[in-house]
């Protein structure tokens, strides 16, 4: 049994697919406006980290409730610096969310470390020695040594030598298996033209 649509059916299911579409339609432009302004944010968010050595380095020992005193190095700009895997500094707020914040599960940056109040600013270098000697103590870290090189310069030249070797190890191992490659496949030829004699 075949069912037709008047004229006025297919019109009216036209006109309902095409407010349903463009409410889609409108809901994907709100959507983009929203992560628009997202981004927006994000870029224009200043850690203070870049400002690294603009204000007075200091270093501060802090006793760990297991009774370990952890040294954390501390920006007057920035504030308190968290090591990361690699051995380099990284903004504490990634680390250290705003206390006050009951939100603060939601990884909110809260306050920079010029706005906070001593005691969030003792607070915040208390979490980012607990996250330092906790990182530390995985053995997850490249860099095991307790002092990062505060010379940006330095850095690159430390990260980038041993990855250099690392390279020209393997470039090596490559030139190597690529001539025993031609070896076998040079006796490979040879034993077929032996063959076909």
């Amino acid at each position: 049994m075949t069912t037709t649509h008047s004229g006025s059916d297919s019109a009216a299911l036209r006109a309902a697919e095409d407010a349903d579409a463009e409410e889609q339609l409108e809901r994907r432009r709100k959507l983009a406006g929203q992560e628009a302004q997202l981004h927006l944010a994000w870029l224009n968010y200043d850690t203070g980290v870049t400002k690294l050595g603009s204000g007075n380095v200091r270093t501060v020992e802090v006793e760990l409730p297991n009774g370990q005193v952890e040294e954390v190095t501390v920006d007057a700009t920035a504030g308190p610096l968290a090591v990361d895997l690699e051995g380099d500094y990284m903004d504490f707020q990634r680390v250290a969310h705003d206390a006050s914040d009951v939100r603060s599960k939601q990884n909110r940056f809260g306050m920079s470390w010029l706005q906070m109040t001593s005691t969030h600013q003792k607070i915040a270098i208390e979490l980012v020695a607990k996250y330092n000697a906790t990182l530390r103590e995985s053995g997850r870290m490249a860099n095991t040594s307790n002092q990062v090189n505060l010379n940006p310069y330095a850095r690159a030249l430390e990260a980038r030598g041993p990855k250099k070797q690392a390279q020209d190890i393997a470039l090596q191992k490559n030139i190597v298996s690529q001539k025993e490659m031609l070896e076998n496949l040079e006796t490979q030829v040879l034993a077929n033209k032996k063959k076909n004699k």
